[in-house]
């Protein structure tokens, strides 16, 4: 008998989904039916046995049903850890076995070292396979965000195992590979044992799969109910004892696909990665798989003219209608949101821009630069003449300077002597004249009194030798003599006249500076002011087709109530009153339910992640600038700074986005009742250091078994040192090339000589 709880994975509370169940009249039984049936004919590739399913299952009337029941989940407490991996004819392994040393909380790292191409992947994917076989490439594909399609077909699932089969092992006809898994858990060792079988020509079907399960220290085979599948039922055990398929992915992951899936839309990211680690993409698929098959009925019946067929037909078409009409609601509010925060962005830059400065400044400067021009070329002005009269005198040298200053002051001449008259050259030719004009001149006269001139000039001299210079009169030597001793005084006046130009230059390219900055933030507050008009106008038409899509959306649902009321009446009137419903009819109702309950229990998850991948994302983000992330409606993401500003706009690096992505991943694994082992392949990525620190931190200090696959030059060095006194045990993966030159990895004790990181 199917129940309910091996479906729902522990972070899902079972008396919230009771509750939801009830709230929109979903009988769980039903739902936990549903959901075995789909576990059973999942990936098939063939339809028709999951429809012949829902045939016999939704055919009995409600009060007739049975099979299903629901037990109380039993907390599961303790830790569980990987002891043993054996892989034998698994891809690059042909036959080698890991066995891990015991759990110690103080030491919880192993370490598993290997080249590119040595089979740290193939590893990983060995321990995933084995648990989960076809459902593990079907969940990897919603993980990542793949093709669902590719992932869920049986013909997907056999190539890609076929592809796993060890090529020299099928060179030697062997007929088998098998991977095989020792687990530790609160229940005790369970060991699970999975082989696929190829015929000579290296293909495989589907029924050549099995999966064993083995429990205690003796290693007895499971025993398996006598009235459910043997496959099915160790398929629920190991989702029980460990971790659902959905959960895997958050356990065991690879780092590189996480830096991938980080850059990927962060809402829908969010979103999937919510569903897909709550379980809720089983409600999500039940709903498809519901209406799928209605669809199915409806086009048989449609054939031979049934009319409740052609109003089933018209709803399927008015439920498709509403799905793309609610997915283009959600896209449209999505970038409505998104282009709100631009304009919010927009809008608080042109704040901090205008209060930079105002037209008023502006123009304070530009008056300031006026004054300082005028008042640099009036100093410049005045320095050129105060340097035409200094920098001669300064060039000749202090030495001549003052020896020339003291021989004037030594001639102690003055203008108002007789010295003064007779070495007027003028006064001479005047005098001269004047005894020309008396009659008296001769030449004999004139020669005469020259030389009585000259020489009375010179008598009454104290005239240096040196100055002896006709044009050098009394008053000039009286000039020079000032100028002299001035000297100093202007020198000093030249050097702090200089010395004003250059401050006077440099206010007025301080001024330039602010009148340029002043420009620039006129052209971003222009740019601003733009980027919020373009934002705005958006925002009006986004909104004005939200309204509409809205509108449309109503009519939809008005449409679809009809109809819906309309085949609750046909089938009241065909069953005389009683209530009960046709295959297709009970198809459709149970799907709207199921997603009623599925968006009832969604908000619980978000705010379960949010209050985790907050406290996760503090620890391995080095920035410590967002304080708050909340997860909201449809995935969407708020990252919240210390001041309460939503700061999810602004650019994130690549490593930025995949810390959230691991920290999104990590958090999850958290939720989970039971501790499991987080096993990561390339965990550190393309990390920049301090980022990788913390991220060795954080997980050789969970108090869970941590098994890290790395490359040479990934986990080595001050890397290794950093968390040396928390690895408990270490591998390496060593290649070895056959003479066909194909070979093949084992595993040995040890890691890799230690390089410089």
């Amino acid at each position: 008998m199917p129940d309910i709880i091996d479906f729902v994975p522990s972070s899902i509370d079972l008396d919230e989904l009771v509750a939801a169940c009830d709230n929109f009249h979903l009988p769980i039984e039903k739902l936990a039916m549903l959901f075995d049936a789909r576990r059973r004919f999942e990936g098939s590739g063939n339809r028709r046995p999951l429809y012949n399913a829902f045939d016999t299952m939704l055919a009995d009337e409600p009060d007739r049903q049975h099979g299903a029941r629901m037990t109380e989940r039993l907390p599961t407490k303790g830790l569980v850890s990987l002891r043993q991996v054996s892989l034998r004819n698994w891809k690059v392994f042909g036959n080698t076995t890991i066995n891990l040393p015991s759990l110690d909380l103080s030491k919880p790292v192993i370490l598993i070292g290997g080249k590119n191409g040595y089979g740290k992947t193939s590893l990983l994917e060995g321990i995933l396979f084995c648990l989960f076989g076809k459902s593990a490439l079907s969940e990897r594909s919603r993980f990542l965000g793949e093709s669902s399609a590719a992932g869920t077909r049986g013909s997907a699932y056999r190539q890609f195992i076929q592809n796993s089969f060890h090529r020299p092992a099928k060179d030697r006809g062997e007929t088998s590979a098998t991977v095989r898994t020792e687990w530790e858990t609160p229940e005790g060792i369970l060991v699970v044992e999975r082989r696929w079988y190829f015929n000579e020509a290296g293909a495989m079907d589907e029924e050549d799969e099995t999966l064993t399960l083995y429990v205690g220290e003796d290693g007895n085979i499971l025993p398996a109910p006598g009235d459910v599948d043997t496959t099915e039922f160790y398929q629920g055990e190991v989702e029980r004892r460990l971790m659902t398929v959905g959960a895997a992915f958050f356990f065991l992951f690879d780092a590189e696909q996480t830096s991938s899936f980080s850059e990927r839309n962060l809402d829908e990211q969010v979103l999937a990665i919510t569903e897909s680690a709550f379980g809720l993409w089983r409600f999500r698929a039940i709903v498809d798989d519901l209406r799928s098959y209605s669809r199915d009925r409806v086009r048989r019946q449609e054939k031979v003219g049934d009319e409740q067929s052609k109003i089933v037909s018209d709803l399927l078409t008015a439920r498709d209608i509403k799905k793309g009409v609610a997915g283009e609601i959600a896209s449209l509010a999505n970038a409505l949101e998104t282009t709100r925060e631009q304009r919010d962005a927009s809008l608080a830059r042109l704040m901090s821009l205008q209060n930079g400065g105002t037209y008023a400044s502006m123009h304070e400067l530009l008056e300031q630069r006026q004054s300082l021009t005028l008042e640099h070329a009036r100093a410049v002005h005045e320095f050129a003449g105060l340097a035409a009269t200094t920098l001669p005198i300064a060039l000749v040298g202090k030495k001549l300077r003052n020896s020339v200053l003291a021989t004037l002051n030594a001639d102690d001449l003055d203008d108002d002597t007789t010295g003064g008259v007779f070495q007027n050259d003028a006064a001479l030719k005047r005098l001269l004249d004047a005894i020309e004009g008396l009659g008296g001149e001769t030449q004999s006269t004139r020669e005469d009194v020259s030389k009585a001139w000259n020489a009375l000039s010179k008598a009454v001299s104290g005239q240096s030798d040196a100055l002896q210079f006709p044009h050098l009169t009394a008053v000039l030597r009286k000039s020079v003599t000032e100028r002299l001793r001035r000297h100093e005084d202007e020198r000093t006046a030249l050097a702090e006249a200089a010395e004003h130009i250059s401050s006077l230059a440099a206010s007025i390219r301080e001024t330039e500076t602010a009148i340029d900055e002043g420009n620039r933030r006129d052209d971003a507050i222009r740019s601003a002011q733009g980027a919020i008009a373009t934002s705005q106008s958006e925002v009006e038409q986004l909104e004005r087709s939200l309204s509409n899509g809205s509108e449309k959306l109503t009519l939809i649902e008005a449409e679809i109530s009809r109809l819906t009321g309309t085949l609750d009446g046909d089938d009241n009137a065909q069953s005389g009153g009683l209530g009960h419903r046709r295959p297709v009819d009970q198809a459709l109702s149970l799907a709207d339910k199921i997603e009623l309950v599925t968006n009832e229990l969604l908000p619980g998850c978000f705010e379960k992640i949010s209050q985790k991948v907050t406290e996760v994302y503090g620890f391995l983000a080095h920035k410590g600038s967002i304080a708050r992330i909340v997860v909201a409606s449809g995935g969407h993401v708020s990252l919240f700074d210390h001041a309460g500003q939503d700061v999810r706009s602004l650019d994130r690096s690549a490593g930025e986005r995949q810390i959230f992505a691991m920290a999104l991943i990590a958090a999850i694994g958290q939720l989970s009742a039971v501790q499991l082992p987080s096993i990561i392949d390339t965990p550190l990525g393309r990390l920049d250091s301090d980022h990788r620190e913390r991220l060795l931190r954080y997980f050789s200090s969970s108090a869970v078994q941590t098994i890290l696959l790395s490359q040479p030059e990934e986990i080595n060095g001050r890397y290794l040192e950093l968390i040396r006194n928390k690895i408990g045990g270490s591998f390496l993966l060593d290649h070895r090339v056959h003479a066909a030159g194909i070979g093949s990895s084992v595993a040995r004790s040890g890691y890799f000589d230690e390089v410089a990181a």
